[in-house]
């Protein structure tokens, strides 16, 4: 019997040994800077006020105020949001009491940024994809957020490139192109009716953007245009890196 727990104890204290070495191995682990901290991994949300029929107005996540006499046309800066579920309200911004315009939620995943675009009847958002790109290449797709204006074609000038078809509150294919200078038409869609020019697009390599069709069709004051959204890829090597024609 002497002999039997003589082995047990052996036993216990040879696990006990290797616990502590384990520990020991996981603290230098963790002082070394191995496992990333939770304070390291930021999650951002910019947003874009695209609704010529909606006046300045206040943002709030989760009941906190995030910005203050937004106006149309504007893009915010980046704003640090929590992972989870987060709670946008948007209310008139005026004197007296502030009017709820729109109150959604939207699922958030720790790491990442998303884009919030407001038109007139929603909010819009979208994770926005920033996987590493092809030395020289950008990543583009358009968003249509014009609440008042049909279905579009929106062409590159020079090309047989064209996203068809784009009907509100939609979004295009991404696609990865080269970095450069472009001269782009938006047309109602299936006609040659041409409903906006915007030339001189730049697209910077390494980066993301996300152009965002808003304004009224015939407007002097709020015209129809393609608003950029711009983000910066993750650094890293591609898995793939196809010069994609941009067709929807």
């Amino acid at each position: 019997m002497r002999t039997v727990n003589h082995r047990f104890n052996k036993s216990i204290r040879a696990g006990l040994a290797a616990m502590l070495s384990l520990a020991l191995l996981a603290g230098v682990m963790t002082f070394n800077g191995a496992p990333a901290h939770s304070q390291e991994i930021h999650t951002r949300a910019q947003f874009l006020h695209a609704a010529p029929g909606i006046g300045k107005v206040e943002i709030h996540i989760n009941n906190n105020g995030v910005l203050d006499e937004f106006e149309y046309g504007t893009t915010s800066k980046w704003i640090d949001v929590d992972p989870g579920i987060a709670r946008v309200t948007i209310t008139e911004d005026r004197a007296g009491f502030n009017w709820v315009i729109m109150d959604s939620a939207y699922p958030i995943t720790a790491g990442n940024d998303y884009n919030f675009v407001i038109t007139d009847v929603l909010t819009m958002s979208s994770e926005i994809t920033r996987a590493p790109l092809a030395a020289g290449m950008a990543r583009a797709q358009i968003v249509h957020a014009s609440v008042d204006t049909p279905a579009v074609d929106v062409a590159v000038s020079g090309t047989d490139k064209m996203v068809k078809g784009l009907e509100y509150s939609r979004r295009s294919a991404e696609v990865d192109v080269p970095a450069g200078t472009y001269d782009l038409e938006v047309r109602q869609s299936g006609t040659t009716t041409v409903l906006a020019t915007v030339p001189g697009v730049t697209l910077e390599a390494g980066k993301v953007y996300e152009f965002v069709l808003m304004g009224q069709p015939g407007s002097q004051d709020k015209p129809l245009t393609l608003t950029p959204l711009m983000d910066d890829v993750m650094p890293g090597t591609p898995t793939a890196s196809p010069e994609a024609s941009p067709t929807s």
